[in-house]
């Protein structure tokens, strides 16, 4: 007669069984993980190459091709719109943020993955989406040289931080009569002039209102129409900036220039001065003996005027002397250039502005059709790093 198992025989082999059901199956779930893992990374590294192979390859056929500021990655693998051709698994969304050239920090969506990049290295990959794309700066900056009098010079939108911008884009940027004068969205050239301190404090290369009154019935103590235009043109701007948008100094033009004991407190109507000389001289003028004070040639300060109306015989950095036609009924104006924010402290009615040609002097506060609006903004050195 044939004997069967005993209840506790079957009771230690299913024991056993379990036992190593916890040891293996981890195991084999570990090894499946990382073998996804592995494959999600590879992939990532393979979307990574083709994108420099596309890089390359519009370089080749001559394209102006740049990447810069943050790039989305949508549902089909598409990079701001750019097919990548990739060896494995192309990536279904997230973004890759671009700083000289090289991914600063990215994440790939890759099947179930997250494969967050750092310096076009895989830095870390988990299970989940990449999630909300963080607020990076897209604007270019491009550093001043040896000669230049501000200290740098910044591309961007100011509607939208994170959106490429170059030099490129900021010269295709313009009105119907070639300027961009009167631009207030898009990508557009900004100076920077104050780099002490956490900040950069910059001005931009044209009005976006072309003129305007600065007080047509008060005085200089409040900004009544030019604060009006400000508020309009800055609309749709960014809030990080929107709420520093200002117009200039006419003490910040004095210490852009170098004239350390000009001050628009003290200063009466005949201390007006040329920027390029900080006296009533300009850059072509002679003095009594005949000799010019400063040498021929452009000015070093025209990017405090560019784009202001017949500022080329002056030395504008512009191409053409910017005669930009306002439309008022038949009335035909030219710039004449740009308030400042300083009233004039001898006369409420008067007000410092920059004029056509890199002078500041005072003028009426409700003269029409001449000054216009320049904004000025700042913005945190971290979002330029």
């Amino acid at each position: 007669m044939r004997k069967g198992f005993t209840l506790v025989e079957l009771l230690a082999v299913i024991v056993i069984l379990a036992v190593l059901a916890l040891i293996t199956v981890p195991l084999i779930i570990n090894v499946v993980e990382s073998s996804k893992k592995s494959t999600a990374e590879s992939s990532a590294y393979g979307y990574i190459e083709g994108i420099n192979l596309m890089y390359a390859n519009e370089l080749l056929l001559g394209n102006n091709f740049e990447l810069d500021g943050t790039l989305l990655v949508d549902e089909k693998g598409l990079l701001d719109g750019h097919k990548v051709e990739v060896e494995g698994t192309i990536a279904k969304g997230g973004y890759l943020i671009y700083k000289d050239s090289k991914i600063k920090e990215g994440c790939l969506e890759i099947n179930e993955y997250k494969v967050n990049i750092e310096n076009d290295k895989v830095n870390k990959t988990e299970k989940g989406k990449c999630g909300e794309v963080p607020y990076v700066f897209g604007g270019k900056v491009v550093n001043k040289t040896e000669n230049d009098t501000h200290k740098g010079i910044v591309y961007l939108d100011p509607t939208d931080l994170t959106k490429k911008c170059n030099v490129e884009l900021a010269s295709k940027n313009i009105n119907e009569y070639g300027t961009p004068t009167r631009i207030k969205e898009g990508c557009m050239k900004w100076y920077i002039y104050d780099d002490e301190g956490d900040k950069y404090k910059m001005i931009l290369d044209h009005n976006t209102t072309p003129t305007v009154f600065y007080n047509s019935v008060g005085t200089n103590e409040e900004m009544k129409e030019v604060q009006e235009a400000l508020d309009t043109d800055t609309s749709n701007w960014d809030s990080r900036i929107k709420s520093s948008a200002r117009l200039i100094t006419a003490n910040e033009i004095a210490e852009i220039t170098g004239n350390i004991d000009w001050n628009s407190e003290t200063a009466i109507d005949t201390n007006w001065f040329y920027f390029e000389s900080n006296s009533h001289y300009n850059k072509c003028d002679k003095n009594s003996n005949g000799n010019p004070v400063c040498s021929p040639g452009e000015s070093s300060y025209a990017w405090l005027f560019d784009y202001s109306y017949s500022c080329l015989e002056w030395g504008c950095n512009i191409e053409d002397s910017n005669i930009y036609v306002y439309n008022s009924s038949s009335d035909v104006a030219k710039i004449w250039g740009y308030w400042t924010s300083s009233g004039f402290i001898s006369n409420p009615k008067q007000i410092w502005y920059v004029t056509q040609n890199g002078v500041i002097t005072v003028n009426w506060i409700n003269r029409p059709n001449a000054y216009g609006l320049r904004p000025v903004i700042e913005i945190d050195k971290s979002l330029l790093s």
